[in-house]
């Protein structure tokens, strides 16, 4: 927290802590048949995120503005506080991610030219990654619906979401502290993803029965990404997400 707080006062930014739902809070959470729409089982601490963004969308939800969402492990670039001022006039609009991590993204050829060489390009397919992005009002109605159906990584549920009309910021201006290190960046903090961290993070074994059913899931859902691919071709391409290493300090 003293970190994130550093971070924004530096960028003159006022935030809010939305306490995070825990991974011993999430085994109380929704049934086990909600929880097996995923494809494979999910650990407590993968439930907890998810849940600790869906509280983060209802408050964009209830506020009825536009807001960035932050993880705790969100790393920022100088030029954040102009990007989020060049975005809020952005139109029909649900999600701007802003960070990047270790895959391409399937984004559209065409960029829109958002601000001293910054541009937003569609989003298709993201790969990973919900440690920093916008959201609009509407994308956070999508979302609340969607998640209440179905369970999911969080930045799955993200970016599997054909509905939600989301764009891509270039060059990125966020990277998770895990990431720093690749782009030759010291991390200012030691840092340890919870994720994979206690007794809670351990992946739950298949139960009986379960695991052909996961495995059909995750077979389909391959299947819908690759056509969706290849109609996208002519309009699409994959690419990695430039990074300016000077923007972060």
């Amino acid at each position: 927290m003293g970190f994130m707080t550093k971070q924004m006062n530096n960028l003159s930014l006022k935030f809010k802590r939305i306490d995070a739902i825990s991974d011993e809070d999430a085994i109380f959470r929704n049934s086990e048949k909600y929880w097996n729409t995923w494809e494979r089982p999910l650990k407590n601490t993968e439930k907890a995120c998810l849940l600790s963004h869906i509280e983060a969308w209802k408050v964009v939800l209830k506020n009825n503005q536009p807001a960035l969402i932050l993880e705790d492990d969100a790393c920022l670039s100088i030029d954040t506080k102009l990007v989020l001022q060049s975005a809020s006039k952005l139109e029909n609009t649900d999600l701007l991610s802003l960070e990047v991590r270790f895959r391409k993204k399937l984004l559209s050829k065409k960029r829109k030219k958002l601000f001293l060489g910054y541009s937003v390009s569609k989003l298709y397919q993201n790969g990973s990654g919900a440690a920093a992005y916008i959201l609009w009002p509407t994308g956070a109605e999508k979302l609340i619906l969607r998640s209440s159906q179905h369970a999911a990584l969080a930045d799955a549920l993200i970016s599997n979401f054909r509905k939600l009309n989301a764009f891509q910021i270039e060059p990125a201006c966020a990277l998770q502290l895990d990431c720093l290190s690749l782009h030759g960046i010291q991390s200012p903090i030691r840092h340890q993803s919870i994720i994979n961290k206690g007794k809670y993070s351990v992946r739950p074994v298949y139960e009986k029965g379960t695991r052909i059913k996961f495995f059909i899931k995750r077979v389909i859902s391959q299947i819908i990404k690759g056509f969706q691919l290849l109609y996208l071709m002519p309009i699409s391409e994959k690419r990695h997400i430039i990074l300016k290493k000077n923007k972060f300090k």
